[in-house]
């Protein structure tokens, strides 16, 4: 078993593809069940700066990046999937065995976190505090001290801004 998103079907054919025919996925279970458990949906923010020399061309730009058939073609040649969930029952997705989990998980996520007021600053630069989380449990920390950690961290820089 190998755990990871839909992007990583390509590096699945890299290193081989000779079991492809028994490649497939599922979502990670609820704990209540039936449906799948909530799963973080990140993603990319369009907007045109305030201070743009070219706010309608930029604009246009964005309205072509996310009409449905574009963002569609561009997530299929990424291994992602578009951001309008109406695609996602669509055939190329619901009828692939690999790409059918993802695409059923993907109808259950939730973007994190719900006060963003202060994301950028625990996301980036000095906090950057989920990803410092996952190098250190990749590398072997304590799975509660360190989510622990990470969890006040967190909630003390989404709430104020910085760390006391």
């Amino acid at each position: 078993m190998y755990i990871d998103g839909p992007w990583a079907e390509s590096e699945l054919e890299a290193v081989s593809k000779k079991n492809e025919s028994q490649w497939a996925s599922f979502p990670i279970p609820s704990e209540n069940g039936p449906n799948p458990a909530p799963a973080f949906a990140g993603g990319s923010d369009l907007g045109v700066w305030v201070d743009s020399k070219y706010k309608t061309a930029d604009w246009d730009l964005i309205s072509v990046m996310d009409s449905p058939s574009n963002a569609t073609t561009f997530a299929n040649s990424q291994g992602f999937f578009p951001e309008f969930t109406s695609a996602l029952s669509s055939g190329v997705y619901s009828g692939s065995p690999v790409m059918s989990g993802f695409a059923k998980a993907a109808g259950y996520t939730q973007i994190s976190p719900l006060n963003s007021t202060n994301w950028s600053t625990a996301d980036t630069g000095k906090y950057n505090i989920i990803p410092n989380m996952m190098k250190s449990l990749m590398t072997g920390a304590n799975f509660t001290k360190t989510v622990d950690q990470a969890n006040t961290l967190l909630t003390e820089v989404l709430n104020t801004g910085s760390e006391s």
